[in-house]
């Protein structure tokens, strides 16, 4: 749009009243400042998105309102076609429907990428981990007890059978057997802190291969190890940015 002399420097539409009244009175309008100034404030010249008025919506409202108060034939401008409120709005609403459909693609395009690089799993692969997991852990409770009960009975004085071939072993004469295997199981269930270690370090083996990196399905080791390569390709990406 060329400029007019009624416009700011540097602006191409009008931001107030006065400009818009001697805009008009340019193109020969007799139109008062405060009917103007009204109609300003009633919206009923359309704005720009931005704020202010084009010199093309003053005019056109000023043809439809105020023809009669044009001292002057209508201008070039007057027999210019008119954008219809129905059009313009048209328009902007295909922007806008253009943009969103840029934020969806861009969105679709960042999340093939993180995909390709391991950031996401499919809800399958990750629902057969857990129930791998799951079923794996239900299996390991049930058979813990029995796989070390035997340690914790020796341990315990639980073997009476063992204490009484130590005994025998050690030479004890048989009016002193019961005695001695007495003392002998006395002294395994003195040891109730080795018990304990014992414990610990077994529940520790229990629980190791539910640890990470340690997966139960082969589709979701290998989406594990997509992960970490997505990771370690973000962190050279990261290291050759800082040197740059």
């Amino acid at each position: 749009m060329a400029k007019d002399k009624n416009l700011v420097e540097g602006v191409d539409y009008f931001i107030n009243a006065k400009q818009v009244k001697d805009h008009l009175h340019s193109l020969g309008y007799t139109v008062a400042y405060n009917t103007i100034a009204k109609f300003l404030k009633q919206n009923s010249i359309p704005k720009r998105r931005g704020g202010g008025w084009t010199a093309q919506s003053v005019e056109q409202f000023a043809l439809q309102m105020w023809s009669d108060k044009r001292k002057v034939d209508p201008s070039a401008a007057a027999s210019a076609p008119v954008v219809s409120a129905d059009s313009s709005s048209a328009a902007e609403e295909r922007t806008q429907a253009d943009a969103r459909l840029k934020v969806v693609q861009a969105e679709a395009a960042q999340f093939r990428f993180d995909k390709e690089r391991g950031k996401y799993v499919l809800t399958s692969t990750m629902d057969a981990e857990l129930g791998a997991r799951a079923k794996a852990f239900r299996i390991g409770l049930q058979k813990f007890g029995v796989d070390v009960s035997d340690k914790v009975a020796a341990m315990f004085g639980g073997s009476r059978k063992a204490a009484e071939a130590l005994a025998r072993e050690l030479g004890t004469p048989e009016e002193l057997m019961d005695a001695t295997v007495l003392k002998i199981v006395d002294f395994q269930l003195s040891r109730a802190d080795r018990f304990a270690r014992l414990w610990k370090g077994e529940i520790e083996k229990l629980l190791d291969p539910y640890g990470t990196g340690h997966w139960w399905t082969e589709d979701m080791a290998e989406a594990w190890e997509r992960f970490e390569q997505g990771g370690m390709m973000d962190a050279e990406g990261d290291s050759h940015a800082d040197a740059a």
